[in-house]
């Protein structure tokens, strides 16, 4: 794989040259010229076989889907009326961050739309996707995104991110959301002993979470408390972490049929603590925007238990019509959990946590609550 630099990109100017510099290192045999005044392309680039294409360049500040296929949409309009000579056409967006939903967007959009038009996507780290039909190029080359999850990975977050760690960043960072999706105190936390009384800890885990993220720079003590510094790469390592986490699972359905609703089976009036979790709970929590699998629901305490109350069989998984989950993250799960009519609900953090797991759509979803849904644009 051919590792890209990162790149800075400030003007439109400098986004057609790093688009440029881009396709000439990876396409070879090709020259490539700025678009003349006029012509209605910003770049020309030819081949060594004779042939050509015209290149628009479009910039998205944004990760939204709809705002992405809508500059994909007016450079296909803009090429096609400036190709007078027969060349093919490429649109190419940059963005802060291709996503695996937006490459995935963009391919469903093309294919339909205009299968015989190339279209790529830069993000400002120098991650690279590129399709050119005509001309067989088929580039995918993540760069950042994926070679810093890898390194997550590997590095030593269990001491950061522990079930009662876990649960005091969420006093910090979920202190303003919304109230239908976080029901944790909202007190402000200005030093160790607020945070001890706010987060119901011991003194000593208190200071030893201060200290952790404190020495990790992701900490700062403000005139207005306690402070979040680094969000973005404090939460790129709380998902390479959570997915790590080892959840037991049990595959159940209910022993009276079909549940058309989760309302049907799980209730609060039991004495078993639950939390529906995953896609389910983002459903619940009106912020869906995928969704996959069985509903999945965190159980705390035995599953005999749980299963004696809620009138549920063990099954196999191809039968299942729910998941019960035990997770070892116990406070941090449950302590912030949402009601949503008569069921109990993750917060809308702990939801993004949990669908990150799981591939392609889930990571869609995770994107779409920690950036539109919480405003975390850098995350």
């Amino acid at each position: 794989m051919v590792m890209i630099c990162p790149v800075t990109m400030v003007n439109e100017k400098s986004y057609e040259q790093t688009v440029l510099e881009l396709i000439k290192s990876r396409v070879p045999d090709i020259r490539a010229l700025r678009g003349m005044k006029g012509t209605g392309a910003d770049l020309r680039i030819e081949h060594s076989d004779g042939r050509a294409a015209l290149v628009e360049v479009k910039r998205l500040s944004t990760v939204r889907h709809d705002d992405l296929i809508g500059r994909f949409a007016t450079g296909l309009v803009q090429l096609r009326h400036a190709n007078r000579g027969g060349d093919d056409l490429v649109v190419v967006v940059t963005l802060p961050r291709a996503t695996t939903g937006s490459v995935t967007a963009v391919e469903e959009f093309m294919r339909r739309h205009a299968p015989d038009v190339g279209w790529g996507l830069v993000d400002d780290d120098g991650s690279l996707f590129l399709e050119i039909p005509a001309w067989r190029v088929s580039l995918r080359e993540r760069v950042a995104r994926d070679d810093v999850m890898r390194s997550l990975r590997s590095s030593p977050t269990s001491d950061m991110f522990t079930d009662l760690h876990s649960w005091m960043l969420k006093l910090l960072l979920m202190r303003g959301a919304d109230a239908s999706h976080w029901g944790g105190p909202r007190e402000p936390i200005a030093s160790a002993a607020d945070l001890e009384r706010v987060g119901d800890v011991s003194r000593m885990t208190a200071h030893r979470f201060l200290q952790t993220f404190e020495s990790a720079d992701f900490l700062r003590f403000a005139r207005d408390g306690l402070s979040i510094v680094r969000r973005s790469d404090l939460v790129q390592r709380w998902l390479a972490h959570a997915q790590q986490v080892r959840i037991p699972a049990l595959h159940v359905r209910w022993t009276y049929g079909e549940a058309k609703r989760l309302e049907d089976v799980f209730t609060a009036q039991t004495d078993v603590r639950f939390a529906v979790a995953g896609f389910a709970a983002c459903r619940l929590l009106g912020v869906q925007h995928a969704s996959s699998g069985t509903s999945e629901i965190y159980v705390d305490g035995e599953m005999e238990r749980a299963l004696k109350a809620w009138d549920l069989t063990s099954c196999d998984e191809r039968d299942a019509q729910f998941v019960l989950l035990r997770t070892p993250l116990v406070e941090s799960v449950f302590r912030g959990r949402v009601r949503v009519g008569e069921l109990d609900v993750v917060d809308v953090l702990q939801a993004a946590l949990d669908v990150n797991r799981h591939a392609a759509r889930g990571h869609e979803q995770s994107e779409y609550i920690l950036r539109d849904v919480l405003g975390w644009r850098d995350a």
